[in-house]
């Protein structure tokens, strides 16, 4: 009888001891996967020196954001209760660098666009000029070309004709009267006059457009 209940308490003892153990380790692993959270040992002021970068990107103005600053201070509200008014000068200044760094940086884009915009004028306008003067040489050549053939259907009297790019149709319409001027050996200012009417950069002999563009800034 005695040893049946020594075997009782022995066995109860081993449950009490495997429940403990069962318990420290669940309570060792819910220990283990709480999260831990550092505390925020920054002061007030640092706080709201960073809430700024907030306030600034929702697009307040340095007076929307003196009116919330004071709004707050009447409210004695949590972290603007006990700034100097040192504290909230430098919030002030602070906050206005960072509005005029931003207007610096929009100023200085628009600045770069204008410069951009001003060079592709420039750059057009030259391009306009060289290509018109190229024109008129080619219509000069074409010209004296044409008053040298014996092709049907192209003015005998074609040195008379304006060679202003501007009045090339016209131009045109009396040097060519209509036939069979594109037949046998008068066929000479044929390349020039394809050259005249195939494009800004095929007047320079370019069939590359960069290339052609490099050409008129080194003009």
């Amino acid at each position: 009888m005695t040893s049946n209940i020594n075997n009782i308490n022995s066995n109860n003892s081993n449950n009490s001891n495997n429940s403990n153990n069962s318990n420290n380790s669940n309570n060792s692993n819910s220990n283990s996967n709480r999260k831990i959270t550092k505390p925020d040992n920054r002061n007030s002021l640092e706080k709201l020196k960073d809430l700024q970068k907030e306030l600034f990107a929702e697009g307040y103005t340095l007076d929307d954001y003196q009116e919330e600053v004071q709004e707050k201070i009447d409210g004695n509200m949590l972290h603007y209760r006990g700034l100097s008014d040192k504290n909230v000068n430098e919030l002030y200044d602070l906050f206005g660098k960072m509005l005029k760094k931003e207007d610096e940086r929009f100023n200085l884009f628009d600045d770069k666009n204008e410069l951009k915009k001003r060079q592709s004028s420039i750059f057009k306008e030259k391009k306009d000029r060289i290509v018109r003067e190229k024109q008129r040489e080619l219509i000069d050549n074409l010209l004296k070309e044409v008053n040298k053939c014996n092709s049907t259907g192209v003015s005998r009297n074609s040195s008379g004709l304006p060679t202003d790019p501007e009045r090339w149709k016209d131009t045109k319409q009396l040097l060519f009267l209509g036939g069979r001027y594109l037949e046998g050996t008068d066929k000479e200012w044929c390349k020039t006059y394809h050259q005249l009417t195939s494009g800004d950069m095929y007047l320079f002999g370019f069939t590359n457009k960069k290339e052609f563009h490099n050409y008129i800034r080194n003009c």
